[in-house]
């Protein structure tokens, strides 16, 4: 089934975003952003709307939108609450998973991508958030798991910065392996440690990736230090 206007403007969008094709701090406008992606205004209001939900963008009065920045503010109070959600949502999938959903777990976990390929990071965000939430689907807590969806939504520009690195495809396909072997052994304990340690060196790549150099501008120039409870 084609897709709609609405939704091709949303993924093009997006994709743009994630990738930093559209700049952290960029104001963007509904008629050049009609004319770039070749699509009217109305679903391209619609995707901006779609997006701001998402805290990929923020509108400005009068003037548009900005697309959001990107700060170490936002990666420590991002990955602090993941390491939360994931480590509890890894425990309870292990005390309370079914048959079938540790199933689905399995399925999804080998995820590798291709290095210095933006197609291929776009594809392993996507699967990665689709297995984390099939983490939490296993959990059985539906506001946790809507919570948790929004949030990888919102981490997404990072893992995309992170990819570019250097090539830790199958470090990254081995550390979900860790993980489901650790729920589908029943064990909540070593679940809820290796996913928070999983969160800890996510947080530590994309401490990484936002401090390199760049071209959109300075951004502040602090460190962040992992609480206690996120050493690795």
């Amino acid at each position: 089934m084609p897709l709609s206007l609405a939704e091709k403007a949303y993924q093009l969008l997006r994709a743009d975003i994630i990738s930093c094709v559209l700049k952290p701090g960029q104001q963007v406008v509904q008629s050049s952003l009609a004319q770039r992606y070749e699509i009217g205004t109305t679903p391209i209001r619609d995707a901006l709307h779609r997006l701001a939900l998402e805290n990929l963008v923020q509108p400005v009065p009068r003037s548009g939108y900005v697309i959001a920045p990107i700060t170490l503010t936002d990666i420590q109070e991002l990955f602090e609450l993941r390491f939360l959600l994931e480590s509890f949502t890894a425990r309870m999938a292990a005390a309370r998973g079914s048959k079938d959903d540790l199933q689905e777990i399995v399925r999804l976990a080998d995820i590798t991508y291709v290095f210095k390929d933006k197609k291929s990071y776009l594809e392993r965000i996507a699967l990665n958030a689709e297995f984390h939430r099939a983490i939490a689907v296993a959990a059985g807590n539906q506001r946790i798991l809507d919570r948790l969806s929004s949030l990888l939504d919102e981490l997404a520009r990072f893992f995309y910065l992170t990819y570019d690195l250097e090539d830790l495809s199958e470090t990254m396909r081995q550390e979900h392996h860790l993980l489901v072997e650790a729920i589908s052994e029943r064990n909540p304990d070593q679940a809820g440690r290796i996913a928070g340690n999983l969160v800890a060196r996510a947080q530590q790549r994309a401490v990484e990736a936002v401090n390199r150099p760049i071209d959109w501008g300075p951004l502040a120039a602090m460190e962040i230090a992992l609480p206690n409870t996120m050493q690795t």
